[in-house]
């Protein structure tokens, strides 16, 4: 297991240099589907996690692979990866990553919860109403839960906001019980 305060720096040294050269969207895209191909890619994810694989040989897959795909310092940033043999806090890294360009930029990201696929406009109004709200720029994963009877669920930056019949039963529920004692 890796220091997570290891894993710190290196994002933050990687978000620094990104920020210099002005491309800390672009290379968060690149990273992020370098994460994807690696987590659906099981024979690559095993050649570059084993030990018995010597770095000049993973270092030329990668660079066979991905240098007409990734800019230079992408392709750089992984071998550096590998060769420290950190490929499997890949993710962890790249989530501190995401979150030091989120700040930058004054984005929170959240999942939005409802029973059903939402429109566009719809998506865009509880986009704006928490912007105000919490004074960022906010980004929804929305995710399908048949559980929520009606209504929706948000949780953005670990805090939950609940406007759902099921938070109401449970709410009425309790004030029951709280009557009756």
């Amino acid at each position: 297991m890796v220091d997570s305060s290891y894993i710190s720096k290196i994002s933050e040294g990687f978000f620094l240099a990104a920020k210099e050269s002005n491309n800390l969207i672009k290379y968060q895209e690149q990273l992020r589907f370098f994460n994807w191909i690696i987590e659906k890619d099981d024979a690559l994810r095993n050649f570059l996690l084993s030990p018995f694989n010597d770095f000049k040989d993973q270092e030329k897959v990668i660079s066979n692979l991905f240098s007409n795909l990734f800019s230079a310092k992408i392709v750089l940033f992984i071998n550096l990866i590998i060769e420290k043999r950190l490929i499997s806090s890949f993710k962890d890294i790249l989530d501190n990553y995401i979150k030091l360009v989120n700040n930058e930029f004054n984005v929170a990201r959240g999942n939005l919860y409802t029973p059903f696929k939402l429109q566009n406009k719809q998506l865009a109004t509880l986009q704006d109403i928490f912007a105000k709200k919490l004074n960022k720029n906010i980004v929804f994963k929305q995710i399908i839960d048949k559980s929520l009877i009606a209504g929706i669920k948000i949780i953005i930056d670990g805090s939950l906001y609940e406007y759902s019949i099921n938070s109401k039963l449970d709410e009425t529920y309790n004030k029951l019980l709280n009557k009756k004692e």
